[in-house]
């Protein structure tokens, strides 16, 4: 069975040929609605249809971090132009640009960044590469997705390590190209306001002066004719581009007063570890990611004529969405489904898993391991292999509508990066891989031949839905860190003690512009696959909430309030942590805490003052615990408002005070185990106990929040 309302839903359990939770796959790109900034850069006697100005145009995003560089420049198709440190309007299209961020357009493959000019007839020196993915497209399969989209428009995040062999991040550590790149932009760096010697610190934004571009575009051989930025030495390599920055030097003496004069010089070398890189790897791959088998609406179609051909006497599906913390570790549920045809009728079994392991800061899945989360279920203990790239887990297998259809013969990696852009081509181990049981029956046995091709185990596709920031201020993480009370406000129903809404318990009256987050409408799907489907409309009793009170393991009784604090790592990262059982965490002591979220990226308004700091919270990893295990909630902390409440991440959320949601992908599905395969969900208003417990499966799917600062007196 099924409820959906909203965002929140419940598994179905129908034959698996029906199934349909399309969660991941492609990448859509919406049609651009950019515009053109011309500036004031144009070469005399540029050819017809050549770019010789600086042109705006996409709604493609790529945001550079760790370092930021301000005046790198970048191209992808008809867009050319450089990294600005501070927001700024492209003025056709009035869409306001991030920082340190490339605009490209819709249907561009890559993003090249470089020094010097690449105007009609310009020199450059290549600095790095970005593949971009494009739509996946796949006749079979027919498989659509729902690109990481935020304000309207596709955001990728990078870092350094990103654009030496992209799609794939290499390691930072002990990695020349890396380290090159590091110290050329620092190097070449200073702050943009003043000019002061950049060695002197080897840390923040860094604004590479435009005479450096000239000097490359006018002066490249006898500057750089033997410059290599992937030079293995670190003294072969600053040599090479030693002329450079003397010629910048000299260039720039005559701008000092006496006695002010500084030099551009390379920083000493880093050795094997650069901090300031790796802290920016660790940032970007904090955010919620989704993977399946067989979680799409053609189901094993996708794979039926593949050398990953499913057994369809006993078919798999595995459904997860994880968060991803700035320290690599993985929270998250997923369901997983089996349909036994081996004998004379079919047995369709369904169960809940919880995660462990890490997405390490190559994001490569490492140790990640899916167990049995309900514990009277059959074994299921699953591992994780391969990693992402571009933002998307691949399955390295080409998909075919029918034995005789060569058309989609392309892997799926190939559909998304094309190959001839001559970037990194994916390995065995890159592929996501499932391996191990499903509700005690084996993944191999759930193919017709699993050593078809490699690697071995149920083929996982997946990628990124949402992401926090690359970081947040220090001002903002020393403002919102400390200790916080967490209220799961539930629904009444009629069931409810004080007849009227009058109860204590049923305290607090939904406003009109906060009843849409509590469910309203769902519907029941047929377990079976007929068209037996009913839709239901249902409304909360008296438009009240009260607290809800899920003790550890989804009983029903258990603390009201949760304790949860805010903690500043060492890496500058907002790790949020709970205690046990509702108690506050002692994270620096022997006691118990749970990291179960982050602080994600920083709402400001036109004059650039922080108005709410989102934070991404998932309340699992540890069922015997953890108070609301299971619960799910994005919001973002108002910084302008008394207590620091937490409210809708969204600019008429902030304005008004609405109240952040929480979903709950755990208690409900407890409470449908327990449940026979003829319950009639539809019976909503009767008296009998069918009635009691569909009122409060819908009670335990969303609601809201209550979320403020402890030791804070507001009027």
């Amino acid at each position: 069975m099924r409820i959906t309302t909203g965002e929140a839903q419940i598994l179905s359990v129908r034959r698996l040929a029906s199934v349909a939770a399309l969660l991941v796959s492609g990448l859509l790109l919406s049609a651009c609605n950019g515009g053109e900034d011309f500036s004031d850069v144009r070469l005399p006697g540029c050819a017809f249809g050549a770019l010789c100005q600086e042109n705006i145009v996409g709604e493609v995003f790529i945001e550079v971090v760790g370092p930021k560089p301000e005046n790198l420049r970048y191209r992808c198709g008809n867009s050319i132009s450089q990294l600005r440190s501070e927001p700024f309007e492209v003025v056709s299209s009035g869409r306001i640009i991030p920082p340190y961020t490339a605009v490209c357009p819709n249907n561009s493959q890559l993003v090249d960044f470089f020094i010097g000019s690449r105007f009609f007839e310009g020199t450059d020196l290549p600095f790095g590469r970005v593949l971009i993915p494009s739509t996946l497209t796949q006749t079979g399969a027919r498989t659509a997705a729902v690109p990481v989209r935020e304000q309207g428009r596709m955001t990728l995040r990078v870092t350094l390590a990103d654009m030496v062999d992209s799609p794939r991040r290499v390691p930072q550590a002990n990695n020349n190209a890396v380290r090159n790149r590091w110290a050329l932009l620092r190097a070449l760096g200073s702050p943009s306001d003043d000019l002061v010697n950049p060695v002197a610190g080897t840390e923040g934004p860094i604004s590479i002066p435009a005479l450096v571009h000239e000097l490359v575009d006018t002066r490249f051989e006898e500057l750089l004719g033997t410059a290599d930025l992937d030079a293995s030495d670190y003294n072969t390599f600053t040599a090479g581009f030693q002329p450079l920055l003397d010629a910048l030097n000299d260039e720039l003496a005559p701008e000092y007063e006496p006695g002010e004069e500084v030099r551009y010089a390379f920083p000493a070398n880093p050795g094997a570890d650069i901090a300031e890189v790796r802290r920016a790897m660790d940032q970007t791959r904090a955010g919620n990611l989704s993977l399946g088998y067989n979680d799409t609406s053609v189901g094993a179609a996708e794979y039926l004529f593949s050398g990953k051909a499913p057994n369809l006497e006993l078919l798999g599906l595995f459904t997860s969405d994880l968060l991803v913390l700035p320290t690599g570790k993985l929270l998250g549920l997923g369901t997983v489904l089996v349909a036994d045809s081996t004998g004379t009728s079919t047995t369709t079994r369904r169960g809940l898993v919880a995660v462990d392991g890490e997405l390490n800061n190559e994001l490569v899945f490492t140790n990640v391991v899916f167990e049995n989360l309900l514990g009277a279920m059959d074994t299921t203990s699953m591992d994780l292999n391969g990693r992402v790239l571009a933002d998307y887990v691949f399955s390295g297998v080409a998909g075919r509508a029918n034995e005789d259809d060569d058309t989609d013969a392309r892997r799926d990696f190939e559909l998304f990066l094309r190959p001839e852009l001559n970037g990194y081509e994916p390995l065995d181990p890159d592929f996501g891989r499932l391996d191990g049981q499903i509700l005690g029956y084996d993944t191999v046995d759930m193919l017709e031949d699993d050593t078809a091709i490699t690697p071995e185990g149920l083929p996982v596709r997946g990628g990124r839905t949402s992401r926090g920031s690359a970081s947040v201020s220090a001002a903002v993480l020393d403002e919102i860190e400390g200790i916080y009370t967490l209220t799961i406000m539930r629904g009444c129903t009629v069931d409810d003690p004080g007849d009227g809404g009058e109860s204590p318990e049923c305290f607090e009256e939904i406003t009109e512009e906060e009843q849409t987050d509590y469910p309203v409408r769902f519907q029941i799907v047929n377990p079976d696959g007929g068209p037996d489907e009913l839709e239901v409309t249902f409304s909360f009793d008296f438009a009240r909430e009260r607290p809800g009170s899920f003790s550890v393991g989804g009983g029903e009784t258990g603390p009201l309030e949760t304790c949860v604090e805010i903690q500043r790592d060492a890496n500058d990262n907002g790790i949020i942590y709970v205690g046990a059982n509702g108690a506050c965490p002692d994270i620096d002591g022997p006691g118990d805490s749970f990291p179960v979220g982050f602080v994600g990226n920083v709402v400001n308004d036109e004059d650039g003052d922080s108005l709410g700091a989102v934070v991404f919270m998932l309340l699992t990893g540890d069922e015997d615990n953890i108070a609301q295990y299971g619960v799910r909630i994005e919001g973002a902390i108002a910084l302008q408002e008394c207590g620091l409440p937490l409210v809708r991440p969204s600019e008429e959320g902030l304005e008004n005070g609405l109240r952040a949601r929480w979903i709950d992908n755990y208690r409900p599905v407890l409470i449908q185990a327990e449940l026979d395969d003829d319950h009639d969900y539809g019976n909503l208003d009767g008296n009998d106990p069918e009635a009691e417990v569909n009122r409060q499966l819908v009670s335990n799917l969303q609601g809201l929040v209550n979320f403020t600062r402890d030791g804070v007196a507001c009027p």
